[in-house]
């Protein structure tokens, strides 16, 4: 390789990233749906809800999440990657779980309340689940 080039190992050429069929890199998950859980009853005014917590509502069975097999359907998740995301919309929480396959996600969750609430952490690596 030429003198200031990158060594071959580090070449996009020498170790293409997969990618979504557009060029574009893929993008990997958990494998994992999320609802949002809202205070019950309303405590703002005019009725509206407020969300209070993410519910694990389904795992994909191909995924990392239910691959693991530690998280179940009913558990809250709390944070992923040290971040609090309890009252982050669905939409904003995807875009913190998906990133390139094979890359490490942190997730803090806890048990569903009616089975005690036990706060516990999972490390999953991402990747590609597809939902039947």
């Amino acid at each position: 390789f030429a003198a200031g080039a990158p060594p071959p190992s580090a070449s996009s050429e020498t170790q293409p990233k997969p990618t979504d069929g557009g060029g574009k890199a893929a993008q990997a998950g958990v494998g994992m749906g999320v609802r949002p859980v809202y205070e019950s009853p309303p405590k703002a005014a005019g009725g509206a809800q407020k969300q209070v917590g993410l519910e694990v509502s389904r795992l994909v069975e191909s995924g990392p999440a239910a691959s693991d097999g530690r998280i179940r359907v009913g558990d809250r998740l709390e944070t992923v990657d040290g971040k609090d995301v309890r009252e982050i919309p669905v939409r904003q929480l995807a875009v913190l779980l998906a990133g390139s396959p094979g890359t490490t996600v942190r997730l803090g969750l806890s048990r569903a309340p009616k089975e005690g609430g036990t706060p516990y952490h999972v490390e999953l690596q991402r990747g590609i689940a597809v939902a039947r």
